[in-house]
């Protein structure tokens, strides 16, 4: 065996006896494996980083009018409670270094919660890991704004009434349920959004970059419901629906005004019941489907398709790519390259 061979042979084994070592103090339960093996990439730094104080709390509700939330890498829980503080903590299953706690402070009515204390650098390890932060939140508490955003961590929300809710991550899930607000904004770059049983009185936004997008049984005055890639679903009520994707099924049911549904790779369906003034339906590659009630004002639809028929239930005049049925005073432009189009009649 040459003398390079050795050295190879030297190295190896000494880099084994380090990882058994590793292993079996981790398994010893005196080490944190996650903390070792976690690499942060860039600082995570705020302002008046000296005012926060540390660790879990409970806050009288009264004393709170906004809430703000930041972080990193886990989980965000925002959970209705019948208490009258608000009160928040984080789980970890290791355990946790006075740095690596939560920070949290109150300003001017505005709780704000930080992930942990200030890491400056660009290259660290142990920077960041797995924690989920609970929140609660008195029932009924009215709040003006509740803003959450999180980097690679997923966040799921009950019960909130604000003005504005603001909720967005980077990488993980975004979910609401049962919020009424004024204003709600949901957003995903990589992950599924969803609202449910959701009220706004002016307008519901949930949107995803790569993920499916769902609003169920919800309103508000407009809704707008986009993904690039994923399926885009909408069941509930509004005066202006936009729902669109670039990649996926796009399928709306409800009670709508006015609605635009759109998608270049996927099927489109609108159901928008008896109060519907117009639909704009298109799809590239896919088939546009449209279902509606007897309507006494009628509807007028101009389609177009390369590559496909249009069928309808409804008695209709056609005159050049133009059905007209009754009065044609609802405006139905459905359009696909590839794809039928069809109108169906609500049995």
């Amino acid at each position: 065996m040459n003398a390079e061979a050795i050295v190879k042979v030297v190295i190896w084994s000494l880099i084994l006896l380090v990882l058994v070592a590793i292993l079996f103090v981790g398994l010893a339960g005196n080490f944190d494996l996650g903390r070792l093996f976690n690499f942060n990439l860039g600082s995570y730094t705020y302002a008046n980083a000296e005012l926060y104080s540390v660790g879990a709390s409970s806050i009288n509700a009264a004393d709170i009018r906004s809430v703000e939330i930041h972080w990193v890498n886990g989980g965000v829980d925002i959970v209705q409670s019948g208490a009258d503080y608000v009160t928040f903590t984080e789980d970890y299953a290791g355990t946790l270094e006075p740095d690596e706690q939560l920070r949290y402070m109150v300003d001017g009515g505005k709780l704000i919660i930080q992930y942990r204390a200030p890491l400056s650098g660009v290259f660290n390890w142990g920077g960041s890991f797995k924690k989920t932060l609970t929140v609660k939140l008195p029932r009924g508490l009215e709040l003006s704004d509740v803003t959450v955003r999180c980097v690679s961590a997923k966040i799921d929300a009950d019960g909130v009434t604000a003005n504005v809710a603001d909720l967005k991550s980077t990488s993980g899930s975004v979910s609401a349920r049962s919020f009424d607000c004024g204003n709600i904004t949901l957003s995903s770059t990589s992950g599924s959004v969803s609202a449910r049983d959701c009220t706004a009185r002016l307008t519901l936004t949930a949107t995803s970059t790569s993920g499916s997008v769902t609003v169920d049984n919800s309103t508000a005055n407009e809704i707008y419901a986009k993904s690039i890639s994923g399926s885009v679903t909408v069941n509930g009520t509004s005066e202006t629906l936009s729902a669109k994707t670039t990649s996926g099924r796009v399928s709306a049911a409800g009670s709508f005004g006015d609605v635009t549904a759109a998608s270049v790779s996927g099927s489109v369906s609108v159901t928008p019941g008896a109060g519907v003034r117009y639909v704009k339906a298109s799809s590239t590659s896919g088939s546009v489907s449209i279902t509606l009630p007897d309507l006494a004002a009628g509807f007028t639809a101009n389609w177009s398709s390369v590559s496909g028929k249009f069928n309808c239930d409804f008695p209709v005049t056609s005159t050049n790519k133009k059905a007209v049925y009754n009065g044609g005073g609802v405006g139905l432009d459905l359009s696909t390259v590839s794809g039928g189009i069809r109108v169906y009649k609500v049995n």
